[in-house]
């Protein structure tokens, strides 16, 4: 029940900021045995769906849902309104502005789609590139993109005073934050 109230309280306190928009970079599920977790995608979907975003609600999954099984995290996703996207962009339009969503899923994994999406992203429009993994960042291309990440989760194993030691990512230790 712990997982659960508090992701009821955090999605309470981000409807509170009535977002236009809401990305979910994965790991939707915990596949740890202790400390929490295992709670099912449908619980967390159901949860995730209760977010209201006039311009939608977009997700990609996660290394830790390709484990637990990708195609039951992402029919729980979309059966909550949720848009996941693998290796496809989503467009929105905010004040008169197409602006696209591509979306890259899971972490590690070198995939030709994901090199052709971000290539063909246009150095005239802007783009929010919601990736999983922050080791796609290098392939970005100049021009108004911004990429929002996660699959670090600040550095695996963070030291006092030194900082992330590890972070599961072929990403730059520098880029477990920010």
């Amino acid at each position: 029940a712990g997982d659960v109230d508090r992701l009821q309280a955090i999605v309470a306190e981000a409807t509170a900021l009535a977002p236009d928009l809401v990305l979910y970079g994965g790991d939707f599920v915990n596949m740890i045995p202790f400390g929490g977790g295992r709670v099912p995608p449908t619980v967390v979907a159901e949860i995730l769906g209760r977010l209201p975003a006039p311009h939608g609600r977009i997700a990609v999954i996660g290394n830790h849902d390709r484990n637990y099984g990708p195609e039951e995290v992402t029919a729980a996703l979309r059966a909550n309104a949720i848009t996941v996207l693998a290796d496809a962009t989503h467009t929105i339009a905010h004040e008169g502005i197409a602006i696209d969503i591509p979306g890259i899923p899971d972490a590690r994994l070198q995939r030709p789609g994901a090199h052709a999406l971000l290539a063909a992203l246009r150095p005239e429009r802007p783009s929010l590139v919601l990736s999983h993994d922050p080791f796609w960042f290098k392939h970005l291309p100049v021009g108004p993109h911004l990429m929002l990440a996660g699959h670090t989760h600040g550095g695996q194993i963070v030291l006092p005073l030194i900082g992330p030691i590890r972070n599961a990512s072929h990403a730059p230790m520098r880029w477990s934050y920010g």
